[in-house]
């Protein structure tokens, strides 16, 4: 049986003031830098085959410190970069409240919605 295991990134100083990220290359914060590695400690107990890393910074970097500790070089792929936010890459849920983006608040009352300038939904199904 195969199992997969997903990690998410450490903390990127975006990640830590809340803001939409998505397709901006960020790297990661000392701190998410430190998450990371304190993960390696149980990564190390597993027996994993294969390691795998969308091509953003923060995902890289993170990928390159699991790398390090397990002895699996990661295999990098663009398709599993996180959903384009578009117009709403680097900022936060209340300032898209306060400019009272019609598409976020609806997001917000779980009614999925494509950011101007973002990705579809289905797009990134598609593609991951």
């Amino acid at each position: 049986m195969t199992q997969f295991i997903l990690v998410r990134h450490g903390e990127t100083n975006w990640s830590r003031e809340k803001k939409y990220q998505g397709h901006s290359d960020i790297l990661l914060s000392l701190e998410g830098r430190r998450n990371v590695q304190a993960l390696t400690f149980h990564l190390k107990t597993l027996d994993l085959d294969v390691l795998y890393s969308s091509s953003l910074k923060r995902a890289c970097q993170s990928s390159d410190i699991i790398s390090a500790q397990i002895g699996l070089r990661a295999r990098i792929d663009s398709r599993l970069n996180e959903l384009n936010f578009g117009a709403w890459d680097g900022k936060t849920a209340e300032q898209l409240i306060s400019e009272k983006d019609k598409r976020f608040i609806s997001w917000a009352h779980g009614k999925w919605q494509t950011p101007a300038g973002g990705e579809l939904i289905h797009s990134l199904q598609q593609r991951v």
